[in-house]
């Protein structure tokens, strides 16, 4: 797994993180600006152009928590898959 590398920025409430990924994952860092509970903004250094505007967009919005478990149901049918 990755490590968070530390908070960067608050403001307005918000709070953002950087996250730098482990080798197994094309983006090198992914940073993440949240409010409460609820993702505002996600950006990645590195990786599928597609990919990460589709999940950054797809997650904007969301708490955490719903972030969390949809990420899982997604790992779980890629392991039934396999």
């Amino acid at each position: 797994m990755g490590t968070i590398t530390g908070k960067i920025q608050e403001s307005n409430g918000s709070t953002t993180y950087q996250y730098q990924t482990d080798s197994e994952v094309c983006s090198h860092m992914i940073t993440i600006t949240i409010d409460g509970d609820t993702i505002e903004k996600v950006q990645y250094l590195g990786g599928c152009s597609g990919n990460t505007q589709g999940v950054a967009a797809l997650v904007k919005g969301m708490t955490i928590d719903e972030a969390i478990k949809h990420a899982e149901e997604v790992a779980e049918k890629n392991e039934r898959r396999a």
